[in-house]
């Protein structure tokens, strides 16, 4: 019968002395492994360790979430802020502006029916005379020839009418009473144009259609129709007439 031979486990050599005594060695077995069991209490340590450093983590993670969050939070006050406290400011200007603009708008409609009343305190025609503008024009009750016409109005101080706008014809067809009148405009056989007695050019035109066309020979002279319209007559005949004159 074979006898295994079983091996004590190593030996390990233990150092012991005391004080005063030599140094004593003695041998006790060595432990070498404790097995599977000892393997599983390791790992369970490791896996327990692990566990408890990821829930440290998921804390210092939530922490600083809710840092975070506070920080945010406190950002987006302010924020709420700053934008009602410009909003209060801009209300507050914006009231300003208003009043402003009525004062202003006052103070220009006061000034303005100051001018309007100085304006018209300047506009002093003659008794007599029409005002339009910077004008005053005269409408004869009597007939004269165009010579004569403009003799009458270089007697009052002005000359016979010369149109130099729509707005001036305008004012002039709405007070011809329904008679024909002299305007100041003269047929130049020397020059072959129309000119205006006092010089200024010939610009808007209201010839009636077809005219002028010296129909009855020597219709040198322009009058102004009922209709509005203007009309080339002989000088000699006898017609109302305008005259006109510049306040300033």
């Amino acid at each position: 019968m074979n006898h295994l031979d079983l091996e004590e486990p190593p030996a390990c050599t233990m150092v012991a002395g005391q004080q005063g005594n030599p140094t004593q060695t003695s041998k006790v077995p060595c432990m070498t492994g404790c097995g599977w069991e000892c393997d599983k209490r390791l790992w369970r340590t490791l896996l327990a360790g692990c566990g408890l450093i990821l829930v440290f983590a998921q804390f210092i993670m939530s922490v600083l979430m809710l840092v975070k969050s506070y920080e945010n939070s406190a950002k987006l006050e302010a924020a709420e802020l700053d934008y009602s406290t410009m909003k209060a400011n801009v209300s507050r200007d914006l009231l300003k502006v208003q009043s402003n603009h009525n004062e202003i708008k006052q103070i220009l409609e006061s000034e303005m029916a100051t001018f309007h009343a100085s304006f018209d305190s300047l506009i002093m025609c003659p008794v007599g005379w029409k005002a339009c503008a910077v004008k005053c024009y005269f409408f004869s009750s009597v007939q004269k020839t165009w010579e004569s016409a403009k003799v009458d109005c270089d007697r009052r101080g002005s000359h016979l009418v010369a149109v130099e706008s729509q707005e001036e014809q305008m004012f002039l067809a709405q007070n011809l009473n329904g008679q024909v009148h002299w305007i100041g405009l003269r047929y130049s056989a020397q020059n072959g144009t129309w000119q205006w007695v006092n010089g200024a050019p010939l610009g808007v035109r209201y010839w009636r259609p077809g005219e002028p066309n010296n129909a009855k020979e020597g219709e040198n002279c322009a009058e102004m129709e009922p209709t509005t319209s203007w009309n080339d007559d002989d000088c000699s005949q006898n017609h109302h007439w305008i005259c006109e004159k510049r306040l300033f």
